[in-house]
């Protein structure tokens, strides 16, 4: 695949470090605290960069789920729905209150790269047209391998039900969020795109693919495995 020869350790990046603005943020409060002003919550609060993910992390804690379980069904449907900002290509780095303990938790399963990494490689990044190529611009993905251990620490419901609201959402479809359609018209991105077997699953013309036009439910996971495993 074209877009998989060029692929970018410079967007990657930028992928996770927009991935890892995603919080989700349980408080459980003391009795003292019975009543709460406009936006503030007694028991938790979830917030995504969409509102179908933070939804997705919302009802995971309603069917008692742990904060740990819906930061991570929250993660899985954001990578779907802005896979430029995040997915299953990147990395992930938990961190982990304990209200009971005081003590806070890092699970750092960012990306590894290869043992000849060049330090001064992104330096190039704003030079480097077309896009940078070669070994060494590869990461090895460390974010699915990041939900299993957050899970297997603290997680509370099962593994495979995480993942199903956004199994939903992928097999209904959704419509394309205002960033994602910035990305696939990006000036730099699109002929890449345009040139690959994404193109197909996108069902691309001539016109750009704008906001709020429909993504063909069949091709979505299919797309977004494409976009972050090349």
């Amino acid at each position: 695949m074209a877009w998989g020869h060029r692929a970018t350790v410079c967007l990657v990046l930028l992928g996770v470090g927009l991935g890892l603005v995603i919080v989700v943020l349980a408080a459980v409060l003391s009795p003292r605290q019975a009543s709460c002003g406009p936006g503030a919550f007694t028991r938790a609060a979830v917030a995504a960069d969409s509102k179908i993910c933070s939804d997705i992390g919302r009802a995971i804690l309603q069917q008692r789920g742990s904060p740990v379980d819906a930061a991570i069904a929250a993660l899985v449907c954001t990578g779907v729905v802005n896979p430029q900002s995040m997915g299953l290509g990147g990395g992930v780095v938990f961190t982990i209150y304990n209200a009971s303990t005081g003590k806070v938790e890092i699970i750092n399963a960012r990306e590894t790269v290869p043992a000849s990494y060049d330090q001064g490689l992104l330096n190039q990044c704003k030079n480097v047209l077309p896009l940078g190529t070669g070994a060494q611009w590869i990461g090895v993905p460390g974010e699915l391998r990041g939900y299993a251990e957050a899970h297997r620490r603290h997680g509370r419901l099962p593994w495979a039900q995480l993942f199903q609201p956004t199994i939903a959402l992928l097999r209904e479809g959704f419509r394309v969020p205002f960033i994602l359609s910035q990305f696939l018209n990006n000036s730099i991105l699109r002929p890449h795109l345009s040139a690959s077997t994404l193109s197909q699953n996108l069902i691309w013309t001539k016109d750009s693919l704008l906001p709020r036009h429909w993504l063909p439910s069949a091709c979505l996971w299919e797309w977004h495995i494409a976009f972050f495993a090349q």
